[in-house]
């Protein structure tokens, strides 16, 4: 009796004839997700709380087009609460395929949509973006899935500034009975899961993800908080972006063999060529964008400019290894241990392999 019950009301919810458009029907909306479990229903729920979630997107842009109205009433019904209950089950496991899809899209969309700043507090509040979404069980093997996952995180990124990003850094002092600490204490405990989740997949296969990544990244680098930029400046937190950028540049350089620089333009190597060189041009850029970024009065290890930072990365990283190693004299530059091959080791080596050919010739 009391499952039939409970399908009824789930009927008049679903079945329910309304003007779209109006508070009343997000109300009903919202009453959807707060009688659906997150988790373990048939296929056809899932249909029903996708397209709830679809139509909640569309009374969000309605509502910031034509009656702010619908943000308030988007805060007072708890909606990000029940979105978050879906991506993030109670129970630990992944969200279902369709669910996780459809809810990426919608929050990407109301958090796009949001232009008052005291309305992103509201809406980044309780940790319902910061950490449960953000580190959600998420299946980053479907490309799907992934790109929507990043999608989200890069809108979510270009809403940060010195006050908002406040939502999305934990400095961990809870942990210690809610003393003060010092600001070196502070990056030890800290934990910015945003910054995490983009560095992450900053050297993901699929271009389209490593811009996100790229662009998430940046964008924390670039809120000027003197707590957030000397976590970000710690050598764990540093280590897995521009040091990561330029690592990845100096493997780019190092793949610009003889036979890639100067292959035929219908040669295998010529596509092969301008994929690197492109993949190079966006990792220097991103590594000169994070130079370039204002900076912040820091103490201790993570003192200095940004711009000195990257300097330093980019001397070790490439300069040095690469390019005056190409120019090295004689036998430092094509010899190695063991090897009588001769074979050019460098960008240098191979132009003037290439040069000795064409006076041969």
């Amino acid at each position: 009796r009391r499952r039939a019950r409970r399908v009824s009301m789930l009927a008049n919810l679903f079945g329910a004839r309304r003007d779209r458009f109006t508070l009343a029907n997000l109300r009903r909306l919202t009453d959807v997700l707060r009688v659906t479990p997150a988790s373990g229903f048939s296929r056809h729920t899932a249909s029903q709380v996708v397209e709830t979630f679809r139509e909640i997107a569309e009374l969000m842009i309605y509502g910031d087009q034509h009656d702010p109205s619908f943000f308030d009433a988007f805060i007072e019904q708890r909606v990000m609460a029940h979105f978050t209950k879906f991506i993030s089950p109670p129970d630990g496991g992944r969200p279902d395929r369709d669910i996780a899809l459809q809810l990426l899209q919608t929050l990407a969309i109301v958090v796009q949509n949001v232009r008052e700043e005291t309305s992103l507090f509201f809406l980044f509040s309780e940790g319902h973006v910061p950490r449960r979404l953000v580190e959600a069980n998420l299946d980053f093997d479907d490309e799907e899935v992934l790109g929507r996952y990043v999608s989200l995180l890069k809108t979510t990124s270009m809403r940060l500034n010195a006050r908002t990003v406040q939502m999305f850094f934990f400095t961990g002092t809870e942990t210690r009975g809610g003393k003060a600490a010092g600001e070196q204490s502070d990056a030890v405990a800290a934990a910015f899961p945003l910054f995490a989740a983009g560095a992450r997949f900053l050297s993901h296969h699929e271009s389209m993800v490593r811009a996100a990544s790229r662009t998430i990244t940046l964008n924390c680098l670039a809120v000027t908080d003197a707590r957030v930029r000397q976590f970000l400046c710690s050598p764990k937190p540093w280590g897995k972006c521009v040091p990561r950028a330029v690592e990845a540049a100096g493997a780019t350089v190092a793949a610009l063999t003889e036979a890639t620089l100067f292959a035929e333009p219908d040669a295998p190597g010529a596509r092969e060529r301008a994929n690197l060189v492109a993949e190079l041009g966006d990792l220097l850029s991103f590594v000169d964008d994070a130079a370039g970024l204002p900076d912040v009065q820091l103490s201790g290890e993570a003192a200095g400019s940004l711009a000195e930072r990257v300097e330093a990365e980019l001397w070790s990283g490439i300069v040095a290894p690469t390019l005056l190693g190409s120019i090295a004299p004689g036998p430092e530059r094509f010899s190695t241990p063991g090897d009588d091959s001769r074979a050019p080791r460098s960008l240098a080596d191979s132009r003037d392999s290439r040069d000795s050919r064409d006076s041969r010739d």
